[in-house]
């Protein structure tokens, strides 16, 4: 019975990959949000602000890769009262698969993704408190896409990521509100 499921899900998704009519190209993306500070962040940190920037590419209607770069800010007392700030900047690849069929207003999607995080604590004066590190980021997350004119469409993006450090690992959840600006 479990292959007769698998069997009708893979008809049914090579069914709307082969019926789109989505052209396949460029796309802009920016945007930017909150950033909820989980695991090891969420007891030092607070809630963060970020922004971010990518360029896809549709190597077939449903699915896209893109590179991005984002920049997050975190804030925290020191133990002698001054403010310090955490700054990651993530540059990776991701991989995002359209989940409906065309014609319907508001598109879901799914996303993986992966790259390179540079790691730095700083004071308010922006010296560097500690050296900055790069290490290997992963993260999964979903969303949903809406045009606001042609050409043009704006989404909602909510992803998890992780950043593997050698004493445990850093990671937040972004909330992403954005542009798409497709070429």
């Amino acid at each position: 019975m479990r292959i007769i499921y698998i069997a009708t899900a893979l008809i049914v998704i090579a069914g709307s990959m082969a019926s789109a009519q989505v052209g396949v190209g460029l796309n802009l993306y920016g945007g930017g949000g909150l950033s909820l500070p989980v695991s090891d962040l969420k007891s030092d940190w607070k809630t963060g602000f970020f922004g971010m920037a990518a360029v896809g590419f549709n190597a077939i209607p449903q699915m896209e890769t893109a590179g991005r770069y984002t920049y997050y800010r975190y804030a925290a007392k020191s133990d002698i009262g001054s403010n310090i700030h955490l700054i990651i900047q993530e540059y990776g690849l991701d991989l995002r698969v359209k989940l409906s069929p065309p014609g319907i207003a508001v598109k879901p999607y799914a996303l993986v993704g992966g790259g390179a995080a540079k790691m730095k604590i700083s004071d308010d004066t922006m010296n560097d408190l500690f050296s900055s590190t790069t290490k290997f980021y992963y993260s999964i997350g979903a969303g949903l896409t809406s045009v606001l004119m042609p050409k043009v469409n704006c989404f909602l993006e909510v992803r998890y990521t992780r950043i593997s450090v050698s004493n445990g690992n850093v990671g937040n959840v972004p909330i992403t509100v954005g542009l798409n600006l497709s070429l």
